[in-house]
């Protein structure tokens, strides 16, 4: 499993693009997020547009969805025609087939390759094409929900979005092969989201192998903790290969 961080940012950093990561394993290219500082970096780190099968957004805040019209369109421009799944609950499937109109009216009519949902299920994993998907919610200003993507060759990986760990989403570090977390703060607790010091407990506590701190307050940033062989803070253009 191969994971590229496009950016690691939280929403007016002023340096650092919106968090989002591709990760690619053997049966399958995912994207998840895309916020509005996205397109571009993927257009420069990625390249290929017909590199992801699908994409996942965790919640429709900007920084995090607002950059599917723009890349929806250069897909069409450089000429895909491999159909893109859209990996999403039942409640958001028409919001998603409109992202692209969203931004640039009537374009959904020019794409030259079908969006196709992929339903998840509202309780339990979904399995889709060697993928096994599970999402838990946790507590943010908008409905979040974190994803752990399971692979056929044995890895796995779990991006938080945003939000406070619930007992849910703390379910999906266990033995994960990579954590990609939201940690707003250092150490104090703001209320719709996680710090530093509370995902490093949960890590402790459910053994992940490796865990990435990502979106954190560009206040704080510069105290961000070196790196380990446990956490690390990677930064825009950081590519991970992950063994089983």
């Amino acid at each position: 499993m191969k994971v590229t961080f496009l950016g690691t940012g939280e929403a007016f950093d002023p340096e650092l693009p919106n968090t989002s990561v591709v990760i690619e394993s053997e049966t399958a290219t995912i994207l998840v997020d895309c916020g509005y500082s996205v397109p571009q970096q993927y257009f420069k780190l990625i390249r290929d547009p017909n590199l992801i099968d699908a994409f996942y957004l965790t919640h429709i805040h900007a920084d995090h969805s607002f950059g599917i019209p723009a890349l929806l369109m250069w897909m069409w421009e450089e000429g895909r025609t491999k159909p893109l799944k859209l990996l999403t609950k039942q409640n958001r499937v028409d919001l998603l087939l409109g992202f692209a109109d969203r931004g640039y009216p009537s374009a959904s009519s020019r794409l030259t390759f079908p969006l196709e949902p992929v339903v998840l299920a509202d309780a339990g994993p979904t399995d889709w094409d060697g993928t096994t998907v599970r999402t838990a919610t946790t507590l943010h200003g908008a409905e979040n929900l974190a994803v752990r993507l399971e692979f056929a060759e044995g890895t796995s990986v779990m991006v938080s979005g945003d939000g406070e760990i619930t007992p849910a989403s703390a379910a999906l570090f266990d033995q994960c092969s990579l954590v990609i977390h939201e940690s707003y703060r250092i150490d104090d607790h703001t209320p719709g989201h996680s710090s530093v010091k509370e995902v490093l407990e949960t890590a402790a506590a459910r053994n992940p192998d490796q865990v990435a701190l990502v979106h954190t307050c560009r206040k704080e940033k510069h105290l961000l903790p070196p790196n380990s062989s446990s956490a690390i803070v990677p930064a825009p253009g950081t590519i991970l290969d992950i063994l089983p």
